[in-house]
């Protein structure tokens, strides 16, 4: 959702008299500043403080919204694809370490197998014409070498604690593990209503699901999947991140005051068991 600027000039007057670290945070994260201005109005009154938190907060929800749109889409990002990829590394770190060294249950610089020892020459050749520059002592070389086979071979072997999955698993394996993009966002966005109605309580009304937490649930999603072109190369470019937005999440049909309410009711529900 590509957003210019303004033309109302309450809008653009309500957008100058934001706090400088507001607007600065908003042009770093490529947001219209009219959209954080929507959000105040639906969530009410706020001193320069509470604005500048809120703004913080809201573009760390638009952040983790991103980073999940962007795990589902690309299978090549999730963490198992990383974790299989890194196991892979590690076992061919050791068996090539293996096959570096004379007796393969004794991995040590000084059991080094003929094949490399005798070779030794022609990888200096090889050294010097890659590396004109570079003075190479082959035996602290390979001495290196399978140090560091060593240590591609140790941390392949923990691909799964380098790697842990950023959501809970669920039934069905990683694919199906953890809530939606927008679930998520929901939530979060509830969280931060919450949280800044109890910092700062003259705002508004106490927290409870109704038109003031729906009207700036609304507003939360539409900061969240706005976006401004990028003038690059004499054109006005879209960036990256507007390839992962739900444009359509402020629409009533897409995210409906039902789900908002369900969300809600569990949030509570949650709260209470604990």
């Amino acid at each position: 959702m590509s957003d210019q600027p303004s033309d109302n000039r309450a809008t653009n007057a309500q957008t100058l008299s934001l706090p400088d670290s507001v607007l600065v945070a908003l042009s770093v994260a490529r947001i219209n500043p009219a959209r954080f201005d929507a959000v105040i109005e639906a969530f009410g009154a706020l001193p320069s403080d509470g604005q500048v938190e809120l703004v913080n907060r809201l573009i760390g929800a638009r952040g983790e919204y991103l980073s999940h749109r962007m795990w589902r889409c690309d299978t090549g990002t999730r963490p198992g694809a990383h974790r299989r990829r890194l196991n892979e590394i590690g076992t061919t770190a050791g068996r090539l370490l293996r096959l570096l060294h004379r007796d393969r249950a004794d991995p040590q610089p000084w059991n080094l197998h003929p094949a490399a020892t005798l070779a030794l020459p022609q990888l200096c050749r090889i050294a010097s014409e890659h590396r004109p520059n570079q003075i190479w002592d082959p035996p602290q070389g390979l001495s290196l070498l399978g140090a560091m086979l060593a240590d591609l071979a140790k941390v392949g072997a923990q691909a799964d604690a380098v790697f842990e999955a950023p959501f809970p698993k669920a039934h069905g394996g990683e694919r199906r593990q953890g809530h939606e993009p927008a679930t998520g966002l929901v939530d979060r966005l509830m969280e931060v209503y919450e949280d800044m109605r109890a910092r700062f309580p003259e705002s508004g009304p106490r927290p409870a699901f109704g038109d003031p937490l729906l009207r700036f649930v609304r507003a939360g999603l539409a900061f969240a999947v706005s976006t401004r072109t990028i003038y690059m190369d004499g054109k006005h470019r879209e960036p990256f991140e507007a390839a992962f937005m739900e444009v359509d999440l402020p629409k009533p049909t897409r995210v409906t005051d039902d789900a908002i309410r369900g969300l809600w009711a569990r949030r509570h529900s949650q709260t209470k068991g604990e």
